[in-house]
Parts: C-alpha cells; structure tokens; sequence
C-alpha cells in the first residue's frame, strides 16, 4: 500500500500537483509557446523549459531545450521534475547508503548540473535541504543541502494522483544508453524511474515502475531512467517558453 504524507524536499512549499499527460512517443522535445514574459503566470501542471540536455541522440544539431513539469508554486519559485526521462545512471555500485551517500546524488549535482545548466542557469537554482524518510525501516541518510534531486515515495504520493500519471517516456537518448522500455507492440513504451527512498533491502532503491507502481530496483541497475526535480527561482529572463495545461 503506497504512502502519502507531506512532501519533503519542497522548502516550504504544500501544494498538490495535477501532472501534465504523459505523451505517447518517444519525444524530442521543442518549445511549443513563446515569450518568456508569460512565465510568471506558470501554474501547477504547466510544462517550461529551462537548461539543454541532449534528448534527440543526435550530437550534431547540439542539446534540446529541457523541459519540466512544475509540481508546485511558492511565491517566486517553482517546484520541477523533468517531463521526460534523461538519462540512464545506476543509482549506487552495490548498497544503498543513503541518499546523502549515493552515487546518483553526486552525478546529479556535478556532471548533469554542468552539462544542462549554464552558469547563469546555475544561479537561479534554489539550494534545497532534503530530507529523505526512512522507508520499512531502512534509513534514507543525513539531511542534504542540494541544488538537485530526485523524488522520494512521499513526494511521488503528494504530487501524482494516479499511477498512469506518474508514468513517462524516455528521450531518444536515454534509450541509446539503454533506457528499459515496455512492451512496444502493444504501443507502451514507458520507462521506469529512480526515487531517491530506500528499498526493501540493503542492495535496493525505490522507484516508479513503467506502470507507474511505487516500486524497487537494485541500485546497480543500470536501465532506470533520471527525473531530476528541483526549486528553481521565477525569473522571466531564465526560461525559454511554458505551455499552459489547458494547451497541451
């Protein structure tokens, strides 16, 4: 049985996304309205773009546009996770030792901060204390203050109402680097995603399966997807474009 609670790593944000629907191909994302100046009025369940990341698998035409799905407003910030899943990236080498501890974390908030953001981009991520519960008696680490993260089961809960919500597809790239899909011919070819919670034992992570189940995966399984999330600050000069939910 999942569980709810409030989220955790959110600063002091409580607001309930409704997700955006989850596409049905494997994307390469483009903006698909302009003019940043619309963005302060981003709301829950809208798409923007912010920083570059390669998605298309296609290193000669240069990074596309990131797009986030914003799962929460509070005041001049944003709360974000990638629409999309990124890229593949094992979650540690052999036991799970804690987000604090993990290999995931450190990746996450060198090389991809570094190969997304630039350094002005940089600068309007809001540093985060994260927290990570415990989860069946197995302790999420020490307290963290990152720029990056990943979602934990609570948060998972708090801000996807259903699991087709939770569900997502990889970028091209992310299936070049070995992305799991499911079963294509019947048209789903969903991924799974990492969490930053434990799992049931020492050698697991939890995750959000392809059918969008809060479930495990060992941490050396190299097959998930990446949703990074973080708080990034409301500036109309940083994004790039946003989609109204009611467009997509």
């Amino acid at each position: 049985m999942e569980e709810t609670s409030t989220p955790i790593a959110t600063s002091t944000a409580t607001s309930t996304a409704t997700p955006a629907p989850t596409p049905a191909a494997t994307p390469v994302p483009t903006p698909e309205c302009s003019t940043s100046e619309q963005l302060p009025g981003a709301a829950v369940g809208d798409i923007v773009t912010f920083g570059h990341y390669e998605q298309d698998n296609d290193t000669s035409n240069g990074k596309e546009a990131i797009e986030w799905q914003v799962l929460a407003v509070d005041g001049d910030k944003i709360l974000v996770i990638s629409r999309y899943g990124l890229d593949t990236h094992r979650f540690d080498e052999n036991y799970y030792l804690g987000w604090n501890k993990s290999e995931m974390r450190s990746w996450l908030n060198s090389t991809f901060l570094n190969e997304a953001f630039t350094a002005e981009e940089q600068a309007r991520i809001v540093t985060t204390t994260v927290s990570t519960p415990s989860y069946r008696g197995k302790p999420g680490g020490s307290d963290v203050e990152d720029k990056i993260w990943l979602l934990s089961r609570e948060e998972v809960s708090s801000y996807f109402t259903s699991e087709g919500d939770r569900k997502t597809l990889p970028t091209e790239y992310a299936v070049a680097r070995g992305a799991y899909q499911s079963d294509k011919l019947i048209g789903a070819e969903y991924c799974w995603w990492w969490l930053r919670s434990p799992g049931l034992e020492w050698s697991d992570a939890s995750i959000v399966n392809s059918a969008g189940v809060l479930s495990i995966s060992a941490v050396k399984n190299g097959i998930g997807v990446v949703r990074p999330a973080m708080w990034v600050s409301l500036e109309s000069d940083v994004f790039q474009s946003y989609v109204k939910d009611n467009e997509k």
